[in-house]
């Protein structure tokens, strides 16, 4: 083991040994999406950003999800934020889960879910005249399931049951995909902005933008 004093060997080591063993990869219980085609091993040349090419992985189920699903690791502090003096917040991996998920439970926490017809769901809010912002779901179907109008007002009127007529989505749309990152994300605000007729900004971290193409076309 190089001495601590000679910091940039340490570093090179601990990547070599990182790269190396299976033990640690398998200590930190990664969770893939998909699985990697190789290893990178060059310990003695350039030291690269991506070890393991050709895999992706769920960052937020490696990092937060998995703890937060744990009885006993749910209540270990996973942040110690510090604002103002004394003014300090400890968040535990069950507070962040739920917090973290926040938005992408939206429909879920307006009584859309996944069921017998909806495979996937996706709630954004766009500028309404009326009451300043209105709920749209974006809903894709799966395979063997219809585009109805009757499927689209038994969506609205589920949400308007579970949460009262306030919190209906104005509108409910079926498209084919939504726009995600490669990391599987849902870039909402793409979604919201191709829906108001508004630029979506950058939108170069989208793994799948002619998604967007659907989401405009519906309009």
């Amino acid at each position: 083991m190089p001495s601590l004093s000679d910091a940039d060997e340490v570093v090179h080591e601990s990547s070599r040994e990182f790269v190396e063993s299976t033990n640690v990869y398998e200590f930190m219980q990664r969770y893939d999406i998909e699985d990697y085609d190789a290893v990178r091993d060059d310990c003695e040349g350039p030291q690269f950003t991506d070890w393991y090419p050709g895999g992706r992985i769920n960052a937020a189920h490696n990092v937060v999800d998995r703890h937060a699903a744990d009885a006993e690791a749910r209540e270990d502090v996973a942040v110690c934020w510090e604002g103002e003096e004394g003014e300090v917040r400890k968040m535990t991996f069950g507070d962040l889960g739920a917090e973290a998920n926040g938005v992408a439970n939206a429909l879920a926490a307006r009584g859309v879910e996944t069921g017998d017809a909806v495979n996937q769901a996706a709630a954004v809010g766009v500028p309404d005249e009326t009451t300043g912002q209105a709920v749209v779901a974006y809903v894709v179907l799966e395979p063997d399931s219809k585009e109805t109008e009757d499927l689209r007002v038994e969506l609205r009127e589920h949400v308007g049951a579970e949460l009262g007529k306030p919190f209906r989505p104005r509108d409910v749309l079926f498209v084919e995909e939504f726009p995600k990152t490669q990391s599987g994300k849902i870039i909402r605000r793409a979604m919201a902005a191709a829906y108001a007729g508004e630029d979506p900004g950058d939108l170069s971290s989208i793994e799948n933008p002619e998604a967007l193409d659907g989401i405009e076309a519906k309009h």
